[in-house]
């Protein structure tokens, strides 16, 4: 996994920090925490590179820890067909209602490919 430092500077005070993080090619992103040493301030990075060159990098900086929320928002869509499912048990014979794997984004690089990175969603095993 190659890695890549860069200057972060911390949107509530401007302290800078270098860091330094490995890098997923995609499909595969990375979410890593940038904690600020100044004022204690957290931000979450989530990092993939080119899968075809692995030298172009494209990242999302949210307070939010962004995977964390697209997983939690499609398990509250999964049990929620789950319990229309089974409320609907004796009634219908089968109720299948298709989900997504995954979230995914359309990229582009500085090389010309054109990739997807991707975050697992949940479930019906998961609940």
């Amino acid at each position: 996994m190659p890695e890549i430092a860069f200057e972060y500077f911390c949107h509530v005070c401007g302290h800078r920090e270098d860091l330094r993080y490995e890098v997923p090619a995609a499909p595969d992103m990375k979410e890593y925490s940038i904690d600020c040493h100044s004022c204690g301030d957290s931000t979450n990075i989530l990092i993939t590179a080119c899968p075809d060159c692995k030298e172009s990098v494209r990242y999302f900086v949210s307070d939010l820890d962004f995977p964390k929320e697209i997983y939690s928002i499609s398990l509250a869509y999964v049990e929620l067909i789950a319990g229309i499912r089974s409320s609907l048990g004796e009634i219908i014979e089968q109720f299948e209602v298709p989900l997504p794997e995954q979230w995914s984004v359309e990229l582009n690089c500085e090389c010309g490919a054109e990739y997807v990175a991707s975050i697992p969603l949940a479930r019906f095993e998961d609940i």
